[in-house]
């Protein structure tokens, strides 16, 4: 209580002085703190600057004095660059702005701009916070500035690499943004190559003028570079002399400083990672580099891996694009509407070339007709070169080799399988390129090739030369179907040009048929073969009296210098009597050569190749054609199909021709022997009259002296068989009057019954003998009238009954019918008896021809001419004559020999006359 303080005063001072001790413990705590800060902002190397409330800048650290020069003093509006946005003083207050309207009166990466030392417009991320006094006023701002030219620069660079998809111009780039690096002196890239297993040097940007890699590539597993790709660390050195001898390799001259780091891409949904290969930074410098330049290579590394690969998949996608461009280029040639060879080639020329890019491409072409090889087509080759590439199949050649190994080749220099001359000619050594074979069905038809030129590109890739062997093989289907188009093409118009010619040799045949005599047939056989292009030949015909055969007629002036002397003995070597013996067409290709041609006759006519044509038939030689083929080589070297398919042509109407000429000769021989027979009938027609005349006398007088009916009945057959020896002779003069084309007919309206019922019972004896008879029906009676030649009438109708008593069967009916429709009338005599075969139902109406069914029991008697005869004369009266027969016999035996059969002949007659 006595202390000597007192409430009133001593407590007031006591609590001044205790807040002033409070308030100097308080300041030396900030004054130790901002020594302390003083200490980090002068270590730190981004620029710390300081300013006044008013704004003049108060404090500047050595990081910012560096960066924009001693400005303490200047107001900090200065250094804000104007623009057409705004001033500097506004940039100040914008800041300052920011600031006051924050919570904690702070701004952080505000990004503006102030000028360097140079006056040089820096990027800046700033930092800001309001100073405060001890009575906690404003007393100013302090901040930290980050220089954003190297962020700015990855940025931009990044940007450009994502926009950029050539991989070239990638690495160039990335080389191009790594000399930003104050004290880098070059920059390059290493990119692995799967194949060799090796980190190629791919770009390269220094400072000096024509800096070049001094070696291709290098290993992975070596030196700086191997070890960062191996390790996938960054490495930093700024002396590489300290380096161990094996981990760092001098590649360039004078490097002291070096900064390698990898090129990964790494997926960022698998987390999978993909070696690319390393960036690497030189400089001729000692302690060039630091930390942060690391950092800034690696992320500009991360930006080319992502750029890369990102390259990568938009190149895939562009060679898929241009390999499926090309193929499409040549699957549309292969499989359009107009095929053909020439376009297909084109367009593999055009896909290699001018879609996928290489160089130069030639195709090969395989020719069978002269087993080689050779150059067809090329693209960016000399022509001369085209000329020159031909070799045989089997020799050395690299072409040969491929098309008989079936199998592709590559080629990057020297081959002892490549022709030498050619070689160094074209100097082929300056190219890398490979040889593929184009396949149809298995078969090799020839090759592409395609390559680069060495200093533009030094290999073909693997992928280039699938997408080769895809284009190689559309070629081959599309030469394929080429082929087969080809084919259908000279297929269909070789059937119409066999067609044209099959036709009008058939018109040509009718007409041959019509003529009367040999000489003519033969001048029409040589100007029908004219017509279808075959001018020159000759005809020889078979002498059976001598045993020779002759030339008869020629075509050319050629062929006809040797007609006169071309006799072959049948029994001889020569061709034609060769033809004749073998019965087929022999070609002779090279006559001069062939031993069986006549070498006098060929050399005569200047023969080169002809084709002789047998002319037979019914297995009988009647003669040979000989077609001249010397100006048809291209058939003869060509197709032996088409030659035979075009030749047989020329066979068929041959051997109409053959027809044609023993018909003619036939005629000649039947027309002596029907004169000789005419002439003999004529001669037996006086003594007939004569004993016809006696034996009327002779019944006369029997019958007024009433003898024995049994001589009338022997008389009465002695005058029938006169009657028939009569009409024999009438049909043998009718036959030569008709081949005279004398015969009249005179056609009046009467009733056919009246000659069937006349010309029947002239018969009735005979058949009465046989146990037949004869049964008319009503049908006939009923038939009306209508116009006919009474004789020639009879005369049919005889030799119908005539031939129905003869074959019939004993004991047995011919039975005579009749049936009329609006316009005609038919007559139906059938008899049972022999049959006749079907194959024989015209044959025994041509005349001379009897059926070859005999009787067994019996012989027939006859000419053959009777059945002839009634057909001339129901079609002289407008109508035909048929037959059938059909077995009655359920015997096999009986029905393979024709015994028991129902025979038929039907005559039918139109009402009104209209001569056939």
């Amino acid at each position: 209580k006595n202390a000597g303080f007192s409430r009133e005063f001593d407590e007031p001072l006591m609590k001044i002085l205790t807040t002033k001790l409070v308030i100097s413990i308080k300041n030396a705590r900030l004054l130790k703190k901002l020594r302390d800060y003083e200490l980090i902002v002068e270590s730190t190397p981004d620029p710390v600057v300081m300013n006044s409330k008013t704004g003049y800048i108060t404090y500047m650290n050595a990081g910012a004095k560096n960066l924009f020069g001693d400005l303490v003093g200047c107001h900090v509006s200065e250094r804000y660059p104007t623009d057409e946005q705004s001033t500097g003083l506004e940039k100040a207050q914008e800041i300052r702005w920011q600031l006051l309207k924050s919570k904690d009166k702070r701004i952080k990466n505000y990004e503006t701009v102030f000028l360097g030392k140079d006056n040089e417009p820096i990027p800046l991320s700033v930092s800001v916070s309001i100073l405060h006094d001890e009575n906690g006023r404003d007393a100013g701002t302090i901040g930290i500035a980050k220089d954003l030219r190297e962020i700015k620069a990855l940025v931009a660079a990044g940007q450009s690499l994502i926009q950029t998809h050539d991989i070239e111009s990638i690495l160039k780039q990335i080389t191009q943004v790594c000399l930003r690096l104050p004290n880098s002196t070059r920059a390059y890239i290493k990119q692995y190559d799967e194949q060799t297993e090796e980190l190629v040097f791919r770009a390269l940007s220094a400072r000096e003028a024509g800096a070049f890699f001094p070696v291709r590539a290098t290993s992975k597993d070596s030196g700086m570079t191997g070890c960062v790709f191996q390790t996938q660390q960054p490495m930093l050195t700024n002396n590489v002399d300290l380096l161990p001898i094996n981990r760092y390799n001098a590649i360039f001259k004078g490097v002291k400083s070096k900064i390698v780091v990898p090129i990964t891409y790494i997926d960022k949904e698998t987390g999978a990672s993909r070696k690319l290969g390393v960036l690497s930074v030189d400089s001729n410098e000692l302690d060039a580099f630091s930390p942060s330049d690391v950092y800034f290579l690696s992320t500009l590394a991360n930006q080319a891996a992502v750029a890369l690969e990102n390259a990568n998949l938009i190149a895939s996608k562009n060679r898929m694009i241009t390999k499926l461009r090309a193929f499409d280029k040549v699957q549309l040639a292969a499989t359009g509407k107009d095929l053909n060879e020439d376009r297909i080639f084109d367009s593999v020329l055009d896909a290699v070339v001018d879609i996928l890019g290489f160089d130069h491409a030639t195709i090969s072409k395989v020719d069978k007709t002269i087993d080689m090889i050779g150059t067809v087509k090329g693209r960016n080759v000399p022509a001369e070169f085209l000329q020159l590439a031909w070799h045989a199949l089997d020799s050395k050649d690299i072409q040969a080799w491929v098309v008989r190994h079936k199998m592709p080749e590559y080629l990057d220099g020297w081959d002892e399988r490549l022709d030498r001359e050619i070689y160094a000619r074209f100097h082929h050594e300056q190219l890398v390129r490979t040889i593929i074979p184009i396949f149809a069905r298995g078969e090799v038809l020839g090759t592409l090739e395609a390559g680069y030129d060495r200093s533009k590109k030094a290999i073909i890739e693997s992928d280039e030369i699938e997408a080769l062997q895809r284009i190689a093989n559309l070629a081959g289907l599309g030469l394929e179907q080429a082929n087969l188009v080809k084919l259908m093409k000279e297929e269909l118009d070789l059937r119409t040009m066999l067609e044209m010619q099959l036709d009008a040799l058939n018109h040509a045949s009718l007409e041959i048929f019509n003529f009367a005599t040999e000489k003519e047939v033969i001048e029409h056989i040589f100007i029908s073969l004219q017509n279808i292009g075959y001018a020159k030949g000759m005809l020889s015909l078979v002498n059976d009296v001598t045993g020779m055969i002759e030339g008869k007629y020629a075509a050319g002036d050629n062929w006809k210098a040797i007609v006169l002397e071309t006799k072959r003995n049948l029994k001889g070597t020569d061709i034609l009597a060769q033809v004749l013996r073998a019965k087929v067409p022999i070609l002779s290709a090279n006559c001069i050569k062939d031993p069986i041609c006549n070498f006098d006759s060929i050399k005569k006519a200047g023969i080169k190749s002809q084709y002789v044509i047998p002319l037979i038939v019914n297995d009988k030689a009647v003669g040979t054609l000989q077609i001249d083929l010397t100006d048809h080589q291209d058939l003869v070297n060509g197709d032996e199909r088409v030659l035979r398919r075009r030749m047989k042509v020329v066979e068929t109407f041959a051997r109409q021709v053959a027809v044609a000429i023993r018909n003619i000769r036939a005629l000649v021989t039947i027309d002596r022997l029907e004169t000789n027979i005419a002439e003999t009938a004529h001669e037996f027609r006086s003594p007939l009259h004569n004993i016809m005349t006696q034996v009327g006398g002779l019944k006369d007088f029997l019958e007024q002296s009433r003898v024995d009916k049994d001589i009338d009945q022997f008389v009465a057959a002695i005058e029938e068989e006169i009657h028939r020896a009569k009409r024999q002779v009438d049909n043998t003069l009718l036959l030569r009057e008709r081949s005279r084309e004398q015969v009249e007919y005179e056609f009046k309206p009467g009733f056919i019954r009246e000659v069937i019922e006349s010309c029947a019972n002239a018969y009735r004896l005979r058949a009465l003998e046989r146990g037949l008879r004869i049964s008319i029906r009503d049908s006939v009676k009923r038939l009306p009238r209508l116009p006919f030649d009474r004789g020639k009438m009879e005369q049919a109708f005889t030799n119908l009954i005539d031939n129905a008593v003869k074959y019939s069967y004993a004991n047995r009916y011919i039975d005579i019918q009749g049936a009329e429709d609006d316009d005609k009338i038919y007559v139906e005599i059938t008899d049972r008896g022999l049959g006749i075969p079907e194959s024989e139902y015209e044959t025994i109406f041509l005349g001379f021809a009897r059926g070859d069914v005999k009787d067994k029991m019996r012989f027939i008697p006859g000419t053959g001419l009777g059945l002839k005869i009634c057909r001339e004369i129901m079609e002289k009266h407008g109508g035909n004559i048929f037959v059938s027969s059909e077995p009655l016999s359920r015997n096999p035996e009986k029905i393979k020999t024709f015994q028991d059969y129902l025979t038929t002949f039907t005559i039918m007659l139109p009402k009104i006359h209209r001569e056939r």
